[in-house]
């Protein structure tokens, strides 16, 4: 749902504008000791657990506003809980940024030095490797996600096998309406409801072996059956006459 994978087209360019300053912000980011989002410190009674601090950091409050790390985490304006918090790495948004700028979806890129101590070449980082996820997939897109452009989703459909691309038609769909949205069971989890059946179809060889024997055994015994069945009807059928021929031959004679 919504991948965001390719995002050098992102529609939101206020956030596109933040990211391209991604060099800057993991300076920041590291000098000030900040590796997470909503950064927990040791004095604890400073802690600020509100959107604007997503970063810990008031210099950063634009770009947690251009995120809506509220509205994406359901927060409160104020006096949210350490547990309602919970974020991640910035190590994630940095990458993410890479990638805007870049307009690739390439592997977390470190410099030439780090680059080859970690991949094994200098220079840029290595390229995800699309082609080899061969599951079946359907990627499921919004044309109005501000933070996709249709044709990123496009570029990474078509770097990838067995991919289908289903469209939400619903106008004005943004990115956390694929979580949060009033109708997201109709615009988007009935379809993928819908398609779980047909994952039965794409069973093992093994498995179909196994089915097969199954349902080869459930044949023989229903035929056993079957056949238990006239024969014990024919028994009642010769035992009844031969009892009616007796009981005839007892009145003839009488």
């Amino acid at each position: 749902m919504a991948p965001v994978a390719y995002s050098g087209r992102m529609p939101n360019t206020a956030l596109q504008k933040q990211l391209l300053l991604h060099e800057q912000l993991y300076t920041d980011l590291v000098e000030e000791g900040v590796y997470e989002v909503f950064p927990y410190y040791n004095d604890e009674e400073n802690v600020q657990f509100i959107p604007p601090m997503c970063l810990g950091l008031r210099k950063h409050e634009v770009l947690c506003n251009t995120l809506q790390i509220g509205k994406m985490m359901d927060l409160n304006v104020t006096n949210n809980s350490k547990e309602a918090t919970r974020g991640g790495s910035t190590k994630t948004l940095i990458h993410f940024a890479q990638n805007v700028k870049n307009k690739v979806f390439d592997r977390f890129d470190y410099g030439d030095g780090a680059n080859k101590q970690i991949y094994g070449h200098r220079g840029k980082s290595p390229r995800y490797a699309l082609e080899a996820i061969t599951v079946r997939t359907v990627i499921i897109f919004a044309p109005t996600d501000e933070m996709i452009d249709e044709k990123d989703i496009y570029e990474l459909a078509s770097n990838m096998t067995n991919v289908k691309l289903r469209k939400v038609e619903r106008p004005k769909y943004k990115h956390d309406d694929f979580i949060a949205g009033q109708d997201v069971m109709h615009d988007v989890y009935n379809s993928i409801i819908e398609d779980l059946p047909e994952n039965k179809k794409n069973v093992t060889p093994d498995h179909k072996k196994k089915t097969n024997r199954s349902f080869s055994w459930w044949i023989g015994l229903i035929i056993f059956g079957v056949g238990l069945a006239i024969v014990i009807i024919i028994c009642i059928k010769i035992f009844r006459g031969k009892k009616g021929s007796e009981k005839k031959q007892t009145v003839e004679n009488t």
